[in-house]
């Protein structure tokens, strides 16, 4: 059976300090295989470009809601493995 790893990023935006250090970090894990979703908390724009670049993917795996209820809902929707079937689902509970 295959693992999956994956990252889940929760941030309130663009890094305070050494963005080319982060993008760096964010590119080497890509490299080995693991997967990153990222969540920007709070309706500010700035660092967009940044998470985009962190992000697996822009339509898939960034996500911006305005609150921590937001969240959670969010949350739910993020695709999991199912340990029943070789494809991804989504879990909603």
């Amino acid at each position: 059976m295959k693992s999956f790893k994956r990252i889940f990023l929760l941030t309130d935006g663009q890094s305070n300090v050494k963005q080319w250090a982060t993008l760096y970090k964010a590119l080497q894990i890509k490299m080995l295989g693991v997967e990153i979703f990222v969540m920007a908390v709070g309706d500010s724009m700035s660092g967009i470009n940044e998470l985009i670049s962190i992000a697996s993917s822009s339509d898939t795996h960034l996500f911006r809601v305005k609150n921590m209820g937001d969240f959670e809902k969010v949350v739910k929707l993020i695709p999991v493995l199912s340990t029943n079937e070789a494809h991804w689902t989504v879990k909603i509970e």
